[in-house]
């Protein structure tokens, strides 16, 4: 479902009725925005949703086998990149010949030969992809030159990656990519390749583990987990936590929180696993 502001109020997804193919009715595992299009990740394939006609067609990914697509992403050449975490498979499928490219061996853990879920994926401005998974840490891949660096957590070294395990990975507005962890979240200086520390959570536990994240229109930071949402103001190094507690009224439907995104009134929704909130900015409720 998607919200319309100007009518306040939500709608079905939904391509023509005379299709048997119904958004409504298919489960949605994934999704990213490409300028009007809409793409969503689904069992077997993607949808590609126009946001301006309310059509949408369905594209069959033959390799998954009925699987669904757990990630999905769209590269400034039209390539469409999708990931399958039951599987553990990640295709590129190229966006002018439909060709699908298996490259599942990105997501095997040298050493063990153990397989890991791609958690994340972002293009930088380079054309270079960066996929953050669970097992095998931050993965650089250079579709041209079809090589792939590997950057890991090192005790030694105060710029290396927080953990090795990633949970998810956000484009921010100055091109830095943050990675979330279950102990906080650092970014990517893309100049020189150094991950700076930042932000870490009080304590390590599977409730504050990073979920999403968002950048709003003042450049300050919001983050999602498990125990609810905070936000960090880059002005005044200050964070304010948004969290239900025993005894206090509800400060959200519910603490464990999947998705957050700011509109173009500024307001902050907020994605529950009970229901969604609005952040009002002008009144603070």
């Amino acid at each position: 479902r998607c919200y319309n502001p100007v009518a306040d109020r939500f709608e079905e997804l939904s391509n023509d009725p005379s299709s048997k193919l119904l958004l409504g009715t298919t489960k949605a595992y994934s999704a990213c925005l490409d300028n009007d299009l809409l793409y969503i990740g689904v069992s077997g394939g993607y949808i590609i949703y126009n946001i301006l006609t309310k059509k949408a067609g369905f594209y069959e990914i033959k390799e998954l086998k009925g699987k669904s697509v757990d990630r999905i992403m769209v590269a400034k050449n039209s390539d469409i990149w999708a990931a399958n975490h039951e599987e553990f498979r990640i295709l590129r499928i190229d966006g002018k010949t439909g060709h699908t490219e298996v490259l599942d061996q990105l997501l095997i853990k040298d050493q063990d030969n153990v397989k890991s879920l791609a958690n994340g994926m972002i293009e930088d401005e380079d054309h270079i992809i960066w996929i953050g998974t669970n097992l095998n840490s931050l993965l650089c891949y250079n579709p041209q030159s079809k090589t792939t660096l590997h950057y890991k957590y090192s005790i030694s070294d105060k710029n290396s990656l927080l953990s090795n395990i990633i949970f998810s990975m956000y484009l921010g507005k100055d091109k830095k990519i943050w990675l979330g962890y279950d102990i906080g979240v650092n970014y990517v200086n893309q100049q020189k390749k150094l991950f700076r520390i930042g932000y870490p959570f009080g304590e390590t536990n599977p409730h504050t583990l990073t979920r999403g994240m968002e950048e709003d229109h003042e450049g300050n930071l919001w983050f999602t987990t498990g125990n609810g949402i905070s936000s960090y103001n880059i002005k005044t190094g200050q964070y304010r936590l948004w969290q239900n507690q025993p005894g206090k009224p509800d400060a959200i439907y519910f603490n464990s929180v999947r998705g957050i995104a700011e509109d173009r009134n500024h307001d902050i929704w907020v994605a529950t696993g009970k229901g969604v909130n609005r952040l009002n900015r002008a009144t603070g409720s």
